[in-house]
């Protein structure tokens, strides 16, 4: 799964929000945030948590819906 293109998604449905005010509302460090998007790392649960509970989405609508 490429998870960098689906936050970027989320993002985009969220309003085009920022990786700044994504990373301070969700409560994600922004080079935690900024590693998943441009340097392909990979997120821990609880960072998947904090992304989903921010987009209001659970995590199987994360890696399913599409």
């Amino acid at each position: 799964m490429d998870f960098s293109a689906r936050i970027q998604q989320l993002m985009l449905y969220k309003g085009n929000i920022s990786e700044y005010c994504l990373s301070k509302d969700a409560g994600i460090a922004q080079s935690t945030l900024s590693n998943i998007l441009h340097n392909g790392a990979l997120p821990n649960a609880i960072t998947l948590e904090s992304l989903c509970r921010y987009f209001g989405i659970t995590l199987s609508q994360f890696f399913f819906d599409p």
